[in-house]
């Protein structure tokens, strides 16, 4: 064990326990899909911890420096403007609502950002706050600083600048949903000209609006009062043309001398119907009596029906019954318009039942008539009855005239009533609407002047102050931090996928797809008093692994190599050749690397000056040989440095059969060769023994050189065994129990005794 050499290069490792076949057998032998765990991950960023921790600083130190010098934080400045709806109505002490309000606030808020306001806040704005609206709304930082380099200066109209802020939304005027408020609202990074802007739109706007609005009062009250002035002027008209057309009868009520008209005409009309029926009746009774001629006497029978013939034809009672009908018709149409106590109403009743009266009286004249008649034609009359019914019908005919020229005197006079009353009427009407409209515009006026003096319905709210303030800069340095956390890990994982150094058994199956036949364990990591027995075990487990990938025994001959150098390759094969000595086999171990010779200063002895050359010359191997006590093997070494022509030399038949006739003198034959992909002597050595075991150095040796180095053994056709990696640091070997339980053995010790106590005695019982 004191020449086992140990691994304190890199990082430590742990093996456990001597694989079985099964094992063996599950080995991959190609490479793996490339994939990437999680815990690779987390391993390779730990790896490359200090990329982590030096992008971080970079990327955090540039980053909060700058956020917190050139972020400003940003504030929202608002004032309010307040919309009363529901006012008080000084008249009436009721309340007085706007119709249409919602549309009214839209309006005022349209004013707000007119043309008229933004122009009077531009003309009182103060230096400060227009080189404030210069520098957020019209150019960058750059921009202006090239401007002044260049000797130009930004000359923007202050209108123009608010105006972009109102488009830009820097400037936002709204009104608030579920509130009788508009919010004048302004964004930026500094809050002192903020509010001197809202508070100018606030103010100016109040002028406007009071100025307007006591404009358009002034202009609506001098409206109302020129209407009234207008209407007063039409009443004094309209009420002197009433008192004109009334004078004449010296009231304007002339309903009663109408209908006194009306009875007047009625009654002469009434008499002019009955003296023209009598006139009718003479003049029938005149030519009944002229056309006479005596008659048979007759029945009774007959004679009533002559009788009521003679009554029916005759004109007067058909003109009395055409004037009933008549009159029932207009007392229908009364009816619709009077009342029933109506003095109009109750005078055609009268003048109806009069007609019916006159009808009934004219119907018994008739009837007697006719009975006169018949009697007269009995009493065979002579023209003594005609001349006197002649002279009746002159009397009634002079008579009917006067009644018609009465009639018309009458109905004129009562037209003439009529149509007076009938002006008046109308007059009075528009009288009463012209009054109506003009009381109406007198209260008007009053309340216009009411309304002057009460409080407006818009008033300032609350003047421009900081209602929010909106500062990125933590949470910006939060994600800057988070962001260089990030980067660093992902540049640290990035460094990892990148290097292609092999680490971990599985990085070699995974990335070359060679079998692993052992790994070795890193000083670092292992106690000083376990890695003895560790590195032992170490071997004990490689020398096993190959017995059983060569068919259960170590292989006769074995080349032991390596892709490239400094990669622990001489250490192993003399610790190999010492495990496979110590287990009682002969051994000998050949340095095959003419050009940097190691095992001989590593077991510490001198070389001879006939070496390795003479025995491939065909020299006696017993002088070129050295026996290790201590090691319990042979050796056979270089002579010295100089190894021109020993290329051609191993290159050769004998020389293959020389060594092959010298390894038949031992149960094992190990030869350490130069690097593989260095120096093709490793190629000849591997041929004369037909097997291999490339050896690698965890951290150190590259997947791409490890793979160039099996496919060159793969073309000369040589049979690698596997891969052995060294300085592998504990917990991440192939078999990485071993360590732990290495390291507990102590307290096992412990509790197999105390099992102990616990077991059956395999003896007999004692017999008492």
């Amino acid at each position: 064990m004191e020449h086992i050499e140990p691994y304190r290069e890199r990082e430590p490792h742990v093996v456990s326990r001597v694989p079985s076949e099964m094992d063996v057998e599950m080995m991959p032998a190609e490479p793996e899909t490339p994939g990437t765990s999680f815990g690779d991950v987390v391993v390779g960023i730990l790896r490359y911890w200090y990329w982590a921790l030096i992008v971080m600083v970079l990327v955090a130190g540039a980053g909060l420096p700058c956020i917190w010098l050139f972020l400003k934080p940003e504030y929202s400045v608002a004032g309010l403007v307040h919309i009363t709806p529901v006012q008080a109505n000084l008249l009436s002490g009721g309340e007085d609502r706007m119709s249409n309000y919602e549309s009214f606030v839209n309006t005022q808020v349209s004013m707000i950002t007119g043309e008229r306001v933004v122009q009077r806040v531009a003309d009182g704005l103060s230096d400060s706050a227009r080189q404030f609206l210069i520098e957020a709304v019209t150019a960058s930082p750059v921009e202006r600083l090239k401007d002044e380099l260049r000797g130009q200066s930004a000359t923007v109209e202050p209108a123009a600048l608010l105006r972009a802020a109102i488009r830009n939304d820097m400037i936002t005027v709204q009104a608030m949903r579920r509130t009788e408020l508009i919010k004048v609202a302004m964004k930026g990074k500094q809050a002192g000209p903020m509010k001197e802007i809202v508070d100018a739109f606030l103010r100016n706007y109040m002028a406007v609006e009071v100025s307007s609005q006591s404009e358009t009062e002034s202009r609506n009250l001098g409206e109302l009062e020129r209407e009234r002035d207008i209407l007063a002027g039409k009443l004094q008209t309209q009420r002197e043309a009433i008192n004109q057309l009334a004078a004449e009868y010296g009231s304007k009520n002339l309903t009663e001398r109408h209908d006194m008209r009306l009875q007047r005409v009625a009654a002469l009309l009434s008499e002019l119907t009955r003296l023209q029926a009598a006139r009718v009746n003479l003049e029938i009774k005149a030519k009944v009596l002229e056309t006479a001629k005596p008659a048979p006497a007759m029945d009774a029978t007959e004679r009533l029906m002559r009788r009521q013939q003679y009554i029916r034809e005759d004109p007067t009672l058909q003109l009395l019954a055409a004037r009933v009908a008549q009159l029932e018709q207009t007392l229908v149409e009364a009816r619709q318009q009077y009342t029933d106590a109506h003095p109009e109403l109750a005078h055609r009743m009268d003048l109806l039942e009069q007609m019916k009266k006159r009808m009934e009286e004219r119907r018994e004249e008739v009837g007697k008539a006719f009975d006169e008649l018949m009697t007269s034609r009995e009493a065979d009359m002579e023209g003594r009855e005609l001349a006197q019914v002649k002279e009746e019908l002159e009397q009634v005919k002079a008579h009917e005239a006067r009644l018609n020229e009465l009639l018309g005197q009458e109905d004129t006079q009562t037209i003439g009533i009529g149509q007076r009353q009938l002006e008046i009427q109308n007059l009075e009407e528009q009288y009463a609407l012209t009054k109506q409209l003009y009381d109406t515009i007198l209260r008007r006026i009053q309340e216009a002047e009411l309304e002057r003096r009460r409080p407006g319905r818009i008033s300032v709210g609350e003047w421009g102050k900081v209602e929010q303030t909106f500062d990125k800069r933590v949470k910006l340095s939060a994600a800057t931090l988070f962001g260089a956390v990030g980067l660093g890990l992902f540049l640290a994982f990035l460094r990892d996928r990148m290097d292609e150094r092999l680490r971990t058994p599985r990085d070699v199956t995974r990335r070359v797809g060679a079998r692993i036949v052992g790994t070795t364990t890193s000083y670092h990591g292992t106690r000083p008093t376990q890695f003895r027995e560790q590195i032992w075990e170490d071997y004990q487990t490689i020398r096993v692994n190959l017995g059983l990938l060569a068919g259960d025994v170590l292989p006769h001959m074995l080349v032991v190599t390596s892709a490239a150098m400094a990669e622990g390759k001489t250490s192993f094969a003399i610790n190999l050749a010492t495990a496979a000595a110590r287990s009682g086999k002969k051994v000998l171990l050949i340095d095959g690397d003419f050009r940097k010779p190691d095992v001989a200063p590593l077991l510490g002895f001198s070389a001879n000056s006939a070496g390795l050359e003479e025995v491939l010359r065909g020299g006696d191997p017993a002088s070129a040989v050295h026996g290790v006590a201590s090691n319990g093997l042979d050796v056979l070494v270089p002579a010295d440095h100089n190894s021109d022509g020993l290329f051609e030399l191993l290159a050769s038949r004998e020389a293959r059969e020389r060594i092959t006739r010298l390894g038949e003198q031992y149960d094992h034959v190990v030869i350490d060769t130069p690097p593989l992909l260095a120096f093709s002597d490793a190629l000849l050595w591997a041929r004369i023994t037909g097997t291999a075991v490339l050896v690698g150095f965890a951290g150190h040796t590259k997947a791409s050189e490890l793979r160039s180095a099996q496919d060159r053994l793969a073309e000369v056709g040589v049979q690698l065994l596997g891969v052995v990696l060294n300085n592998v640091e504990p917990g991440r070997g192939y078999y990485h129990y071993g360590y732990d339980y290495y390291k507990s053995s102590q307290k096992r010790r412990g509790a197999s005794r105390r099992r102990k106590r616990m077991l059956l005695p395999l003896g007999e019982p004692d017999k008492k």
